[in-house]
């Protein structure tokens, strides 16, 4: 692993697990549907919020927040994901996400725009 690496894994005090909505087939009806299959667990991570104010003109101000998930660039997370972040490894403190965007892929890490999980489409 290359420094800049082992610098970046040492602020990923987060973990995280990756659930993916595949095809399965009920062996009993063969009726084909889609279920939730975990692709992967307690993956090193690091959330990273940012409020953005934004005052177009109208007298009430509103307000966003962009969120974006770092974690190793070997990690594979296919659009439509639902990711579950404990943070600080604790399970008491569980967010759940869903991908929003293309990861910026970097040597080093990986960088992951999401938004809160309403459900899958």
């Amino acid at each position: 692993m290359r420094v800049h690496a082992k610098a970046l894994a040492r602020l990923w005090t987060d973990r995280c697990s990756v659930y993916l909505k595949a095809k399965a087939t009920d062996p009993k009806t063969n009726l084909t549907g889609f279920s939730e299959q975990l692709r992967a667990e307690g993956v090193p991570c690091r959330l990273s919020f940012k409020s953005l104010a934004a005052s177009g003109g109208s007298p009430a101000a509103t307000v966003s927040q962009q969120t974006v998930l770092f974690l190793a660039p070997e990690v594979e997370v296919p659009p439509g994901c639902r990711i579950v972040v404990h943070r600080g490894g604790s399970p008491e403190k569980e967010l759940v996400f869903a991908r929003s965007g293309l990861p910026g892929v970097y040597p080093d890490h990986q960088e992951i725009p999401l938004e809160p999980f309403r459900g899958y489409a």
